[in-house]
């Protein structure tokens, strides 16, 4: 039997990932567009805009036929990319991942464009910050397939970097539940061939079981308002509820019929 990978287990881009990208495009394009507003100035520093997890760059199918080739939907990298032309001055674009394969189709399809930075590691963020200099605002995309790879600690060196922060996050809180259906306790796990890894699901309930709560995001990043999608998009082992976390809501996203806004 070969082995289990998220990817083999439906968690990576299945047949509705194009509503994943579309309720991100909303999202950030509210939210990107007022933060360009508020910094809106003469002398104003320029915004960076970070996706930690950027795969590959392409898009999903969807639905819409084409006559002859599908079309796909818009990935969180191009989405960036989007983003960034609509933005004065232009920001940073800070591309994120760690395949190698993934990572080459992503230079081969991005990586000739100015101002952008592509890592194979969302720690490196810590390490580009710097060099990136003073920032006007940020804005970060963050859709691991499993509710371990968010790295919070870099999400919290961002926010601590920039005092305009927002960071549009995809929980998958099927893969969440899961890892917390494992019990605090068992008399059996000496049974079983994988009782260490049992163990250390055990003892790392309490690390994750936040995740699919809402203000607890903004209770970890500091942020007022959290607007959270009022359904999960379900591909196979993934359903994933999309986030934003900020300290000021667009007009458009208080709205929204497909978001609900929560306040800490």
């Amino acid at each position: 039997m070969p082995r289990r990978s998220r990817v083999r287990d439906g968690a990576g881009k299945g047949p509705l990932s194009y509503r994943k990208h579309h309720l991100f495009h909303v999202l950030a394009a509210a939210q990107v567009a007022t933060l360009n507003l508020i910094s809106d100035r003469a002398d104003r520093p320029r915004g960076c805009l970070f996706d930690m997890h950027a795969a590959d760059g392409m898009g999903g199918p969807t639905p819409q036929g084409d006559l002859f080739d599908e079309n796909l939907s818009q990935s969180t990298a191009a989405l960036c990319l989007w983003l960034a032309d609509r933005c004065s001055p232009a920001p940073h674009i800070v591309l994120c991942e760690r395949n190698r394969e993934k990572r080459a189709a992503l230079t081969a399809r991005f990586g000739d464009l100015p101002d952008l930075h592509i890592l194979s590691n969302n720690n490196q963020i810590s390490e580009l910050l710097p060099a990136l200099g003073d920032l006007g605002w940020t804005f970060t995309l963050n859709d691991p397939c499993g509710h371990s790879g968010h790295n919070l600690e870099m999400m919290c060196a961002i926010n601590r970097c920039c005092s305009r922060s927002d960071f549009g996050v995809s929980v998958n809180v099927g893969s969440v539940q899961r890892h917390c259906s494992v019990g605090a306790t068992g008399t059996d796990d000496h049974l079983y061939a994988n009782a260490h890894l049992i163990a250390r699901v055990r003892a790392s309930n309490q690390q994750y079981a936040w995740m699919p709560d809402p203000l607890e995001w903004c209770r970890h990043l500091n942020k007022r308002f959290a607007v959270a999608s009022r359904g999960t998009v379900n591909n196979s082992a993934y359903r994933g509820q999309l986030m934003l976390l900020t300290n000021y809501v667009a007009v458009g996203l208080r709205r929204h019929r497909d978001f609900e806004v929560f306040e800490r």
